[in-house]
C-alpha cells in the first residue's frame, strides 16, 4: 500500500491529511510522487497514525528515512 493508497481510501485531500497531521501538503505530494526521499520517522509516524496503517506500510523499511535532523520541512 502506498501512502497515496491509504490517503483516498479514506476519501482525504493532500490539504486535508496535511491539516490532520501537521505535515505540510508539499511534503506529501514529494512523498507520494517521490520527491521526497529521506522523510523524517516522525513524519512518516504522523501520517500513519492518521491514516490507521503502520508506518512500514506507507514507508518500507527497506526505503531510506532521516533520522532527527530530517531535510524535509513540515
Amino acid at each position: 500500500m502506498t501512502l497515496r493508497d491509504a490517503r483516498k481510501r479514506l476519501g482525504l485531500t493532500q490539504e486535508q491529511l496535511a491539516t490532520i497531521t501537521g505535515v505540510g501538503q508539499t511534503t506529501i505530494s514529494q512523498l507520494e510522487t517521490g520527491g521526497a526521499d529521506r522523510p523524517a520517522w516522525d513524519v512518516v509516524g504522523r501520517l500513519s497514525a492518521a491514516l490507521g496503517v503502520a508506518p512500514e506500510e506507507i514507508w518500507p523499511l527497506s526505503m531510506s528515512v532521516a533520522g532527527p535532523k530530517s531535510k524535509i520541512k513540515v
